[in-house]
């Protein structure tokens, strides 16, 4: 895995800004932080890792644990001083593979302990995308709420095999149908 970040990293050099997106894949109730890169023929979904737009690289988020702020938060029930360890994954998709790209909302809860007594708050946010793939893998994302709507164009612009009809469609749902209305 560090072999095709270093390579992702020197090859990313050549792909114009911006090329990689802090993301969450949520599988089920769990959530695994990492970033989406845009490569010319490919992108890619490292988790395990986090992008730094200020210093302009990959960082392992077990090494950066303490001054990182998840886009899923995490449970009261994990002790703050715990330290987490993060599934490293790579997931590579090719442009010509994505059948289908969905905005999709996500229930954020977030838990408040104020003196003792534990809130739990839930938000329904337009902060997903659903990516559907010709060998049959779906991935839930999610994104921070400004970049959202980025990476949704730039996958419609990039992927050329896309299906826009409900009939042929994995999900039963044409793409330009709007279900983030009201």
């Amino acid at each position: 895995l560090s072999t095709l970040i270093s390579s992702l990293s020197l090859s990313l050099d050549f792909i114009s800004d911006p090329y990689a997106f802090r993301c969450a894949r949520i599988e089920g109730l769990d959530g695994s932080e990492g970033i989406l890169i845009f490569g010319r023929e490919h992108f890619y979904i490292l988790e395990g890792y986090t992008y730094n737009t200020e210093k302009n690289e990959i960082v392992d988020l077990d090494k950066c644990q303490h001054e990182y702020v998840p886009l899923i938060p995490k449970s009261s029930s994990v002790p703050h001083t715990e330290s987490i360890q993060y599934r490293k994954e790579c997931s590579k998709f090719a442009y010509e593979d994505i059948k289908e790209v969905h905005k999709r909302r996500h229930i954020l809860q977030v838990e408040i302990n104020e003196t003792m007594i534990l809130i739990k708050k839930m938000f329904v946010l337009a902060i997903a995308l659903e990516l559907f793939a010709a060998d049959g893998r779906n991935y839930l994302l999610v994104f921070v709420r400004k970049e959202r709507n980025k990476v949704y164009h730039r996958l419609l612009s990039s992927a050329t095999e896309l299906t826009d009809s409900a009939q042929h469609s994995v999900s039963g749902q044409r793409r330009s149908i709007n279900i983030e209305q009201g």
